[in-house]
């Protein structure tokens, strides 16, 4: 019985070896799964850029309605619009395909009524339009520094005129129905 005592003494030190061999690799099985599940978890609470990509932005009320977009336009530019309670656009942003700034003021219809812009030159100018959207006058600055000042008739035609050339002198002319000049000083 002493050798089978002893077999099974044998037998016994070697499960014990086992099992605690066993206990060790559970141990570092769940500390490798730990640290993994750790490092997916800070990926994806950390973003790895912290810049948003898109083709426009959204703003929308309470309600769901869109109050503003940030956009690309439909000439290649990039605009930002701004819309009334009902919708309709009532200002706009933008800076055209080009490269020129402008800022675009709508009436409740959506027609454009006012437009500041400076050209690719860098020409500032501001363009004011009647309901019908027909430009009444236009207020530029050259880019001599020259500013001037046109009216126009319903009809679209020119009607007066007012200019200071770079030499400091001024221009004002008036213009009938036909676009005729009739009083001009100097």
């Amino acid at each position: 019985m002493t050798t089978h005592t002893a077999k099974l003494a044998t037998l016994m030190g070697r499960v014990e070896k086992v099992e605690r061999e066993n206990r060790r690799l559970k141990c570092a099985a769940a500390l490798v799964v730990l640290i993994a599940a750790a490092g997916l978890l800070m990926g994806q609470a950390m973003p790895a850029s912290k810049t948003v990509e898109a083709e426009a932005f959204v703003l929308r009320d309470a309600s769901g309605t869109a109050r503003g977009v940030w956009h690309l336009s439909p000439e290649g530019g990039a605009a930002l619009s701004l819309y009334d309670p009902a919708g309709k656009a009532r200002v706009q942003v933008r800076v055209d395909r080009d490269g020129a700034p402008g800022l675009l003021l709508f009436d409740p219809a959506g027609n454009s009524r006012a437009m500041l812009r400076a050209d690719r030159d860098g020409a500032p100018h501001v363009a004011l339009t009647d309901q019908t959207t027909q430009t009444r006058a236009v207020l530029r600055v050259e880019p001599s520094g020259s500013p001037g000042l046109v009216l126009y008739a319903q009809t679209g035609k020119t009607r007066a005129t007012l200019y200071v050339v770079a030499d400091g002198s001024a221009t004002l002319q008036l213009s009938d129905k036909a676009e005729t000049v009739f009083w001009r000083v100097p």
